[in-house]
């Protein structure tokens, strides 16, 4: 019985791991990219819908989730105005869901801020 609870453990610590390694990359991610856009750019908003964010597949506006390893696109005022204009998604509800435009450089001190608290909780147990 025993042995069963510690190769379970083992699974966990496992899985916790791996957990903090990929946040330490999305951390790194995130702050490239805040690095990346000290300046001034006309790309200033990004767009979230729920737990996602609105990229641009092949010139289409489609939802990824905001866990994920991918960085969201960044939009121009006049692009979300298009995309609240004629975009719409729905929950599994039906309800239809509020779209928000962010300014990026809100939206990655959030997201930085995220994934610092989780990691604080998460690395002290895999050390």
């Amino acid at each position: 019985m025993s042995y069963i609870c510690i190769n379970k453990n083992k699974e966990i610590m496992n899985q916790v791991t791996e957990i903090v390694n990929k946040l330490k990359e999305r951390k790194n991610s995130l702050e490239f990219q805040t690095k990346l856009h000290s300046g001034l750019i006309s790309h200033n908003y990004i767009v979230e819908v729920g737990a996602s964010t609105v990229c641009s597949i092949d010139g289409e506006a489609a939802l990824r989730p905001i866990a994920g390893s991918e960085l969201p696109s960044q939009w121009t005022p006049d692009g979300v105005k298009e995309i609240k204009e004629k975009c719409s998604w729905t929950n599994m509800l039906g309800d239809k869901m509020q779209i928000k435009a962010i300014a990026y450089k809100d939206w990655y001190a959030k997201e930085l801020k995220s994934v610092n608290e989780t990691l604080e909780h998460l690395e002290p147990l895999v050390k």
